[in-house]
């Protein structure tokens, strides 16, 4: 029979059987072995695992130690025992123990053996215990664990839950949102000091926005604006700098804080903290600070993410407040440009400027108000969507593209004067100004016209007034000198005629008598005639003279003035007359053809020698009366012929010739009244032609001769 006996570590030092082989019929149970130095323990396998040797009892019939089992052994018919230890590091914690029918069965080669299968006994019952150690340590330590797997997992949960209440919270009072993570957090962590500081001046200094207390389940107001500078501790703000955590256990010896132990942890009593900084879009913004007292403190992992998170929860908050802020000026603006967009629609709509919006790409219309419409003269579902070519508004396509090229160099135009033209055909200067706006994020021109058409005829006629004031000043002027002049002649040599008539008629003879008084009469008609051009271009000035056509005979007019003009000239100059064929009828003004052919005739045979031929011919070129007034006379200096129209100009080779300078200022105004034009062509010290075209109705117009056409063509 075999059995195992394994060593209790019990008060009694039990022996306890591990197992049993062979016929025992109980043997082992019935043992009550122990392994102690006691009578009991003095048999095979006590003495063997007391002392770790091999115990042989080769008798168990004869030894004594065998006495409290010799009965039980007998009975079985067992003779013989030994008892092998089996150790582990060089200690016995149980034994085999062998038991034999023979005496002596048990040879040293026999023991050998037996000792081989003890030692690898041993070997495998600790390699069982060590197993059974190992899964009972495995166990132990799966419950410690499941444990602490439990308790973090209840923690993480709580802290999850913390958070998604934090999440679906409304975060747009910032202020009451801050408080609300302090207070929490402090719970959640039962952590002494919660707060929120945020980044001053330039990342210069952080000051305290809220402080709650654990202790007292408060906030405390007085820290509230305290600030920590840079200067306390560059290596805090630092490591803040980089976005990082700061976990301190014990926060007077952590690098990052130690350099604020004097002024702000050691007066607080704070030996560790768990500061997180609060960044928005990557730049930091503010630090959530838990802060502890008394021992140093472990800062879990749990603990160090759940932070991390309320500070990002804190950014979220930040950015929901600046949104809802940013949101609510948002809603203002948008209400006051709602506002604007209204007023500047009312002003838009209603204002008596043109206002137009044109898109800067293509300059086409996308808008035009009503004053615009009017003034076009275009409905407005025919102007938007066009541009101002395809409308025909500027009648000189270079000041367009001029306008449009400056406005886009300069962004904004003011008061550009430009002519354009509305669809009835009129052409009108308008004021315009105009600035690149954008709408909907794509530039666009918004031009303003003030029609100054009005104005601006306005400004001419009192330019006009004011030159024509100006050149009545200087014909006043020039009236005067010639009136003295040319006045001061003619009494002068009546007064003398008239003295010598007083003084000496009853002495003179009857011729001398009439030569003083032909000379009376002739210089009285001189001074007649003087004051008759004056009338006369005051009366054309004023427009007090009419065209007044009416039907006349051309041939006989023209001798009768022929005979006058000689009469009054006294037959200075014969007059060549020239009428080719004619209507026998003109339709005319009878008064300015006088005017026009008695001033042109009277200069032309004053101007030349006596004798010389005055030709005047007449004749129709179509529907006009051409007639011409040839001399060759002393012509007119080149510089003299741009003055020719000018009232009271001669020319510098004149000399003593009387005359006013209003002749051919006459003449051209009585032309223009007629609707004719007037041509004078000279050359200096050679003659003078002069020629009028008039338009004239007549009832018969027989064809015009070539030679008459040739020569005043």
């Amino acid at each position: 029979m075999a059995w195992v006996g394994l060593r209790e570590p019990d008060e009694n030092k039990t022996v306890r059987t591990a197992a049993a082989a062979g016929y025992d019929d109980g043997y082992p149970e019935r043992l009550n072995t122990t392994w102690a130095d006691v009578e009991l323990g003095r048999g095979p396998s006590g003495r063997a695992i007391r002392t770790g040797t091999i115990s042989l009892v080769q008798d168990i019939l004869h030894e004594p130690s065998m006495a409290p089992w010799r009965a039980e052994a007998l009975k079985r018919r067992y003779a013989s025992s030994v008892a092998l230890p089996l150790t582990s590091q060089g200690e016995a914690f149980g034994a085999l123990a062998l038991y034999a029918e023979e005496p002596y069965a048990f040879s040293a080669s026999a023991i050998e053996q037996y000792t081989d299968l003890a030692n690898n006994l041993a070997y495998g019952v600790i390699a069982l215990r060590t197993r059974e150690e190992h899964e009972r340590a495995v166990d132990a330590l799966r419950e410690r664990a499941e444990e602490k797997l439990r308790k973090r997992s209840e923690q993480v949960q709580k802290h999850r839950d913390l958070l998604l209440g934090l999440a679906h919270s409304d975060k747009s009072d910032f202020a009451k949102t801050l408080r609300k993570i302090c207070s929490v957090s402090a719970a959640a962590l039962n952590v002494a000091r919660v707060s929120y500081w945020s980044l001053q001046e330039n990342e210069a200094a952080i000051a305290c926005e809220v402080l709650h207390l654990r202790h007292t389940e408060s906030f405390h107001e007085p820290c509230k604006g305290s600030r920590l500078c840079f200067s306390d501790c560059p290596t805090y703000f630092g490591v803040l700098a980089n976005r990082r955590p700061i976990v301190a256990d014990r926060a007077l010896e952590h690098p990052a804080t130690a350099g604020l132990a004097e002024n702000y942890l050691k007066p607080l009593g704070i030996s560790s903290l768990l500061h997180t900084p609060v960044c928005i879009r990557g730049e930091v913004v503010g630090v959530l600070c838990h802060e502890d007292r008394g021992p140093a403190r472990h800062w879990s992992a749990e603990e160090i993410d759940f932070v991390s998170t309320l500070g990002a929860t804190v950014s979220l908050a930040l950015e929901e407040s600046n949104r809802a802020r940013s949101e609510l000026l948002l809603r203002e603006s948008e209400a006051r440009l709602r506002e604007s967009e209204e007023r500047f629609s009312t002003a838009f709509r209603l204002s008596p400027l043109n206002i137009t919006i044109l898109r800067l790409s293509d300059a086409r219309f996308v808008e035009a108000n009503d004053a615009f419409i009017r003034w076009l003269g275009l409905d407005r579902d025919k102007i938007i969507g066009r541009d101002s070519r395809e409308l025909d508004i500027w009648p000189n396509l270079n000041d367009r593209a001029k306008f449009l090229e400056d406005l886009r160099r300069q962004g904004s135009l003011r008061d550009v004067e430009c002519r354009l033209r509305s669809r009835r055909g009129t052409i009108h200067t308008l004021l315009q100004s105009a600035e690149i706006i954008d709408i909907n994020r794509e530039p666009h021109m918004l031009v303003v016209g003030l029609d100054i058409t009005e104005r601006k005829q306005a400004e001419e006629e009192l330019l006009r007034t004011l030159a024509k004031e100006k050149e009545l000043g200087q014909l006043r002027s020039e009236f005067i000198s010639i009136v003295s002049h040319e006045f001061r002649t003619p009494l002068g040599i009546i007064h003398s005629s008239a003295e010598i008539l007083e003084d000496y008629l009853d002495r003179l003879a009857p011729t001398e008598r009439r030569e003083q008084l032909q000379s009376i009469r002739k210089n009285t008609r001189r001074m007649a005639g003087l004051m008759e051009e004056v009338l006369l271009l005051g009366s054309l000035d004023g427009g007090k003279m009419r065209f007044n056509p009416t039907p006349m005979e051309l041939r006989t007019f023209v001798e009768r003035l022929l005979d006058e003009v000689s009469s009054a000239t006294q037959q200075r100059c014969p007059i060549k007359l020239s009428l080719s064929e004619t209507p026998s009828e003109v339709h005319a003004d009878e008064r300015l053809l006088r005017h026009i052919f008695t001033n042109l005739l009277t200069n032309a045979i004053k101007y030349s020698d006596v004798g010389q031929i005055v030709r005047f011919e007449i004749g129709c070129v179509g529907t006009e009366l051409v007639c011409a007034i040839c001399d060759q006379g002393i012509g007119i200096p080149e510089a003299d012929q741009e003055w020719l129209f000018n009232a009271f100009h001669r020319g510098h080779n004149v000399g003593d010739r009387p005359g006013t300078g209003l002749g051919l200022v006459i003449v051209k105004r009585c032309v223009d009244l007629h609707g004719g034009k007037i041509k004078v062509q000279s050359q200096f010290g050679e003659g003078t032609t002069v020629t009028v075209r008039l338009p004239m109705s007549s009832k018969v117009l027989p064809a015009t001769s070539a030679s008459a056409g040739a020569y005043w063509t």
